[in-house]
């Protein structure tokens, strides 16, 4: 009897194990990981079988320290410790992996580099503790008008000087010495015009003193790899020829325009800028403008996007339509001789801070449109703006009129969501003047 029973419970055993499908687990690949701030993971899931149907949800317990997305895609944020879970849709299964977030230490491949203007190196760091992961690091430069560098440790020199790059990885930083050297020619001009016999490819910076005229200009346009111009006792001579033609002292019409200059000192007696003298020099980051100047021409400067300031002549006259247009430009003073700032003078360009004369009488149209300014205060003696003087200028918040007669605009001068500054008792006239009586805000002071 006894062999009977055991008979048949070995059965029903055989039985209830046949019926049991054994569990298709899923885990991470790896359980733990060590990640630098910034620097993103792909997390991959393993598993028994392999099913195309299955379905997962990702969660972090800790999103100060580190997140993930719907696919898996874990970011660090910052140092700590986090748990990343990963659970399938349709069972109870539940995977995990602690994410270390932490610094490593970096040292770069070369502790000191010499270029040439315009020269490229790669440097490349170790980290330590040693990771296979593709850790983010960051790449900065001491200074960016000396030598600039990427987010992979390409290195580009811009000038000559000395500046460092400076990797980190949530760690302390390491830098390498970077020294830029210009390959210089410096030449007294006794025949003007023979430039180009004397200025071969590889000469990045230029001293020049003696006679210019416009085809030595045009020989420094076509030199690619001259970006330093020092041209301050020079002296331009008049030119003139089928085609081209300038006056004494005056920097001629599309003199370097599209050229690669990054730094022009322009000589000490010029009175005048030309047309498009810089235009769309993209490099352009500095550049005198002599006392002596009284005239600065249509489009001299437009388009020379690395241009942030600049500094104009006390006596300067006359600033004629786009001389500034789509500039770098952050913040300039008009001269006090300006009477009339003409159409799209500073279009586009990044001035969030300009400062007008008390005798200015006029203001052309777009001649700020789109640009960055912040705080405006249009001066007394300002009789007329033009259409589209301001508009598009998203940083604009507040407007100081100081006019007791508006001066004449129209429904295009501005755009009204800012506020409107008067003087006391002008309300009234402002409030019935076309271009201002759009303003929901006139508050007088």
């Amino acid at each position: 009897m006894k062999k009977i029973l055991l008979l048949m419970l070995s059965v029903l055993v055989l039985l209830s194990c046949k019926d049991e499908e054994p569990v298709n687990q899923i885990y991470l690949e790896n359980g733990q990981i060590d990640l630098a701030v910034k620097t993103c993971y792909q997390l991959k899931i393993n598993r028994d079988k392999p099913t195309a149907t299955a379905t997962y949800i990702f969660s972090s317990s800790n999103e100060n320290i580190a997140t993930v997305d719907d696919k898996g895609f874990v970011t660090a944020i910052a140092n700590g410790h986090a748990t990343i879970s990963v659970k399938e849709s349709n069972s109870e299964q539940v995977a995990t992996c602690r994410i270390n977030v932490k610094p490593f230490e970096v040292t770069i491949s070369n502790k000191e580099i010499t270029l040439k203007p315009d020269e490229m190196q790669s440097l490349s760091v170790t980290l330590n503790p040693a990771s296979s992961i593709n850790q983010y690091v960051k790449w900065e430069t001491s200074d960016e008008q000396i030598v600039k560098v990427n987010e992979n440790g390409w290195v580009t020199a811009v000038n000559s000087g000395e500046a460092y790059v400076i990797a980190s990885c949530g760690g302390e930083p390491d830098s390498c010495k970077v020294m830029v050297e210009y390959k210089e020619l410096v030449i007294n001009l006794e025949t003007p015009g023979t430039l180009k016999e004397f200025l071969n490819e590889d000469i990045s910076k230029l001293t020049i003193t003696g006679n210019i005229n416009f085809v030595d200009m045009f020989t420094i346009r076509k030199s690619d790899k001259l970006i330093y111009i020092d041209m301050s006792k020079a002296h331009i001579v008049s030119y003139q020829d089928n085609y081209y033609s300038n006056n004494e002292n005056e920097l001629p019409k599309e003199a370097f325009m599209n050229s690669n200059i990054r730094i022009c000192l322009l000589p000490n007696d010029l009175k005048s800028i030309g047309e498009s003298s810089f235009k769309n020099c993209k490099k352009l980051i500095k550049v005198n403008i002599p006392q002596t100047v009284r005239t600065i021409s249509n489009g001299a400067f437009s388009d020379c996007t690395s241009l942030i300031s600049i500094q104009l002549p006390n006596d300067l006259g006359t600033i004629e339509s786009s001389a500034f247009a789509y500039t770098g430009i952050k913040s300039i003073i008009i001269p006090p001789k300006i009477k009339k700032i003409l159409s799209q003078t500073f279009e586009y360009s990044r001035i969030s801070s300009i400062t007008l004369p008390e005798g200015l009488e006029s203001i052309g149209s777009s001649a700020f449109k789109g640009s960055s300014i912040e705080k405006l205060i249009l001066p007394c003696n300002l009789k007329s703006l033009g259409n589209h003087t301001f508009s598009n200028c998203l940083s604009l918040i507040e407007i100081h009129s100081l006019n007791p007669i508006p001066p004449s605009a129209d429904n295009t001068t501005f755009w009204y969501t800012y506020n409107l500054y008067i003087p006391k008792g002008s309300y009234d006239k402002y409030y019935i003047a076309p271009g201002w009586m759009e303003f929901k805000n006139i508050i007088e002071e």
